[in-house]
């Protein structure tokens, strides 16, 4: 589960795994949330990354 920075920031609306932000060789996860605030700014969107690592469990 992954919870935005606010309920109702939509987060999680669109993510992709297809990026290899820190050029590790290891694709990262962007996730975009809709609805975000931005100080006074009402939905003005935003983004998480979460960077990948390897796994036991990959193949």
């Amino acid at each position: 589960v992954i919870n935005g920075i606010a309920v109702g920031n939509n987060a999680g609306y669109s993510v992709t795994s297809a990026v290899d932000i820190n050029e590790d060789w290891i694709n990262d996860i962007v996730i975009g949330a809709r609805y975000a605030d931005l100080s006074s700014r009402t939905n003005a969107e935003q983004v998480y990354l979460m960077f990948a690592k390897p796994s036991l469990l990959s193949f």
